[in-house]
């Protein structure tokens, strides 16, 4: 059988017939020349049975089995080493794509490289390393609950940081890319793909994105991403009690301090995309039109002016009732870290070092935010807002 262009790799797990949507719209790409690797691990009903028959149907679609892994990492790995084409796709078991979705990842591979990557391994014309499209978010019912929109696709080295970004499902790279960054790794957090998309970027690769909505993409119920567990914190400030740390909290979500509190947030967010555009380094999606990217606009720098009106436009009008940071946590302090109670912002990240790295550009791009937020819980009776050391939610007495 000739070698294909492109490996699509779809880990599964008992999906029965449910699978079927997934295979077709594979099966339906106007781009032809790519193999589905679909990897069950261990999958103990009927899901194997339905993929051979549809292998039956196409021989571009093999099934390999695995034992249960019970991890997204290693299942992919599987389909990684027996993948042959020199574009690596990823589509997960629930979710879809549109017909143009391979095309236009393949040219944005070739043709992308004006608007791949920032900084280190970023040069035009040279194409891209790894290409992401925009998505469609549909709950169970199929009714659409959210979409991807310009200041999602706006990539850069520093936001990969403190965002994950993209789903696999909307991901292409070169093959043999992964291998030179460690590969999929196993997390019990849920997050190894913002794991790999990180290290990749810290390696430099040249990363394009495309204005479009071609993966269609299940949001809702239970998922490994939506119970993802926030062991690791930003801390806020430290108080002798959980009673005054409550009341600090308090004070924090008061309508007059929750309204400055959203003010600062959009002052920082506008102030930080300004300055990563004003390094030329932030650029605008390619374009897709029939499977085919366009050049022109797309792919060239963003200027400060037009990122911050994107960033107001996403920001939109702000629901006055929301309180800020509405996840806080509040958690004993350790008699050997001093004791008391602090205040932590979540993060949503999957290994100390990484949360060590969110701590640092918090730190620097959300200034107004976090001095804002010291001041408040100073005024509330805490004399340390804003000075106590690193902490996880391993600590068993969180309240």
């Amino acid at each position: 059988m000739p070698r294909p262009a492109v490996s699509v790799i779809c880990p599964t797990y008992n999906r029965s017939s449910r699978i079927l949507p997934t295979l077709r719209s594979v099966r339906a790409q106007t781009y032809p020349d790519w193999e589905l690797l679909v990897v069950s691990d261990g999958s103990s009903d009927d899901t194997d049975e339905i993929v051979t028959g549809y292998a039956a149907v196409d021989p571009r679609v093999r099934l390999l089995r695995t034992s249960r892994q019970g991890h997204p990492a290693p299942v992919r790995e599987i389909g990684l080493a027996q993948a042959r084409g020199d574009v690596i796709a990823y589509l997960d078991h629930d979710d879809t794509w549109l017909p143009d979705h391979l095309a236009v990842l393949v040219d944005a591979l070739h043709h992308g490289g004006c608007g791949a990557g920032s900084g280190a391994g970023a040069r035009a014309g040279a194409g891209a390393d790894v290409a992401a499209t925009g998505a469609v978010r549909v709950g169970p019912d199929g009714i659409r609950t959210s979409v991807t929109g310009l200041l999602d696709l706006l990539w850069h080295p520093e936001l990969q940081i403190v965002s994950p970004f993209f789903e696999p499902s909307r991901v292409a790279h070169r093959a043999g890319l992964t291998e030179t960054v460690g590969g999929w790794r196993q997390l019990d957090c849920g997050l190894e793909d913002w794991d790999l998309w990180l290290r990749l970027a810290d390696a430099g690769a040249r990363f394009v994105t495309v204005d479009a909505r071609t993966a269609v993409l299940e949001d809702g119920g239970p998922s490994r991403r939506t119970q993802v567990p926030r062991r690791h914190h930003h801390p806020l400030g430290h108080f002798p009690d959980l009673r005054s740390a409550a009341r600090a909290v308090a004070a924090l979500r008061a309508a007059e301090s929750a309204a400055a509190m959203r003010d600062s947030a959009r002052a920082d967010q506008i102030a930080w995309y300004r300055d990563l555009a004003a390094t030329g380094e932030l650029r605008w999606p390619l374009r897709a039109e029939r499977g085919r990217v366009e050049r022109g606009r797309a792919g060239e720098p963003v200027s400060p002016a037009a990122v911050a009106e994107l960033v107001e436009q996403a920001l939109g009008p702000v629901d006055q009732t929301a309180p800020p940071w509405p996840d806080l946590v509040v958690s004993r302090q350790p008699a050997d870290q001093g004791g008391g109670a602090v205040i932590g912002l979540p993060l949503w990240c999957g290994t100390p070092e990484h949360a060590e790295r969110v701590r640092e550009v918090l730190r620097h791009r959300q200034k107004r935010q976090l001095g804002l937020a010291s001041r408040l819980l100073r005024t509330a009776g805490n004399t340390t807002a804003g000075k106590s050391e690193p902490f996880t939610s391993s600590d068993k007495n969180r309240r």
